[in-house]
């Protein structure tokens, strides 16, 4: 139940288009696209794991996603999810290639690694 809540909440941010925010946002083609989505899940889960380290798991499902890196994490999904459009990358494409590269992240804390397994078994 726990996972299915983390999923929605992170597909409800725009997991589904998420990768590297900011106006140096630069990709040719549907692989950088997924290498900038690797990195943005990359700097959530370190920016969750210096933060919120000694959170629980229930303690960050409640709150809904109203923490600063989760903000941070969802404006930049917006950007790349219009920049992914332009260079007409589906949702499936990029979802299918984040996966397969998801053992490339890392965290220290026990929520960040939630995060990456909720991803993996959720999907994007």
């Amino acid at each position: 139940m726990v996972v299915l809540r983390v999923v929605a909440l992170f597909l409800a941010l725009g997991l589904v288009a998420a990768a590297c925010g900011g106006s140096s946002i630069s990709a040719s083609d549907c692989t950088d696209i997924t290498d900038e989505t690797l990195a943005l899940i990359q700097r959530l889960v370190d920016d969750v794991d210096a933060e919120f380290e000694s959170m629980s798991v229930e303690d960050f499902v409640a709150t809904e996603g109203d923490l600063p890196s989760v903000e941070r994490f969802e404006q930049d999904a917006a950007t790349i999810d219009d920049l992914a459009a332009e260079l007409g990358c589906t949702q499936q494409e990029i979802g299918t290639e984040v996966r397969e590269r998801l053992d490339e992240l890392t965290s220290k804390s026990d929520l960040g690694r939630f995060i990456i397994n909720a991803i993996r078994v959720g999907g994007l």
